[in-house]
């Protein structure tokens, strides 16, 4: 899953607990509350829920990165289901989660400070305080009353002037105050859809701060809720460099689209394939690279059984980390293009190789080979066949016993 991804993820499971629980105090007691509806055997903690909420909500402390077990709990949690498999609950976000994004922004829970919880005992207590504090004021003005009412004067004349100035300073033609936002005070990810100004008489709708060396947004006027900075209305300039690209272009010359010729990583010699049947695989090593003898068995295999194995769809020097995890996660809206214009279906897995000393005859290797693929389609993600097997064979060498233990493989 992409970094947006997991941050739907974790923006959608928050959303939820403070749907159905109202007046939570503090992201801890909505990371508590979550932990309670999941299951018990889960190794989270209520930490590691307020890091993923810090770190992908609030873009602030270290960068954190769920295991597939993790989002697999999350999903399941958010969905109510009790997916196994990371594969079918990628599937069910990719319905269900993915496409509300702009929803989800919208409703984002930002909490406040927990409030300190006072006792009557207590509260009886601090009132009597607040008396005693009255009385003695009520001494010290009368003590001092010159004195006090300079204090008082001074205090004025400074924040008339300080209006003044500030007035002054930031006067930016717009009628802030003039807006009118229904929505909660809530951080929010622009997209294209994202309306900056009004329509009517073009005042922003959209906040904005730098924190942490990054552009936060809000749907209204106020102060950041970590640095306490005042945010500042959208401008054209701020639109213009930061989505400028995501706008829609409507004859305006502020918005000139360039276009950028993006060169593709597919191989375009199997553009547009037609045969239903065609197959691109990607078979990886421990070191994610492509194991190529037991992929050479494998075409083999699906050939046998009337599949159409494409030429290399991805040139390998194309085929970085990033591109490799979206492809294991069957993620192809990742990619620029559209994959089912080049293959009908994708295989992707990852196999391991481990050798030891035969303990019968001891001039033999042995070699245990572990086999993992999945094939989906490109058409509709629908996950066709999950093959998971462990292939045992011997040699006289680590390489023959190798080639032997992939020999057995059939389908």
């Amino acid at each position: 899953m992409t970094e947006e991804d997991i941050y739907l993820v974790i923006a959608a499971v928050f959303i939820k607990i403070d749907k159905k629980i109202s007046n939570l105090g503090s992201k801890t007691e909505a990371a508590k509350e979550i932990l309670g509806k999941i299951p018990a055997e889960s190794k989270l903690t209520k930490r590691t829920l307020v890091n993923y909420y810090n770190y992908y909500i609030l873009n602030t402390g270290k960068p954190q990165s769920p295991s597939n077990e993790t989002l697999i709990i999350l999903i399941n949690y958010y969905s109510e289901n009790n997916y196994k498999s990371i594969s079918d609950a990628f599937h069910y976000f990719k319905e269900n989660i993915a496409h509300q994004k702009e929803t989800i922004a919208k409703n984002i829970p930002c909490f406040n400070i927990k409030k300190p919880n006072i006792s009557a005992q207590n509260l009886n207590e601090t009132q009597e305080k607040k008396e005693q504090n009255s009385t003695n004021l009520t001494i010290l003005i009368e003590k001092n009353t010159t004195q006090f009412y300079s204090i008082v004067l001074a205090i004025v004349a400074v924040s008339i002037c300080a209006l003044y100035f500030f007035n002054k300073k930031g006067d930016t033609n717009i009628d802030v105050g003039g807006v009118q936002v229904n929505n909660n005070f809530k951080q929010i990810i622009p997209t294209k859809e994202t309306q900056f100004f009004s329509k009517k008489n073009n005042i922003p709708l959209v906040w904005y701060t730098n924190y942490n060396n990054k552009l936060v947004y809000f749907n209204a006027n106020g102060h950041h809720p970590i640095s306490g900075k005042q945010l500042q209305p959208i401008t054209q300039e701020v639109v213009k460099k930061y989505f400028l690209e995501k706008l829609p272009i409507k004859n305006n010359s502020l918005f000139k689209k360039t276009k950028v010729k993006i060169e593709s990583i597919f191989n375009q010699s199997i553009t547009n394939n037609k045969n239903p049947n065609s197959m691109s695989i990607f078979i990886f090593d421990g070191h994610q690279k492509l194991e190529n003898i037991f992929t050479t068995q494998l075409k083999k295999e699906f050939t046998s059984k009337g599949y159409n194995i494409t030429a290399t769809l991805i040139k390998p020097s194309k085929l970085s980390l990033k591109v490799i995890e979206h492809l294991h996660m069957h993620n192809f809206s990742y990619f620029k293009e559209d994959i089912k214009d080049y293959t009908r279906f994708i295989c992707t897995g990852k196999v391991n190789y481990t050798f030891s000393k035969n303990k019968i005859n001891t001039d033999l290797f042995t070699c245990r080979l572990q086999i993992n693929y999945t094939v989906v389609s490109t058409e509709t993600n629908e996950v066709i066949d999950n093959y998971s097997n462990l292939l045992i064979g011997n040699g006289f060498s680590k390489a023959t016993a190798k080639n032997n233990t992939i020999k057995k493989f059939k389908l």
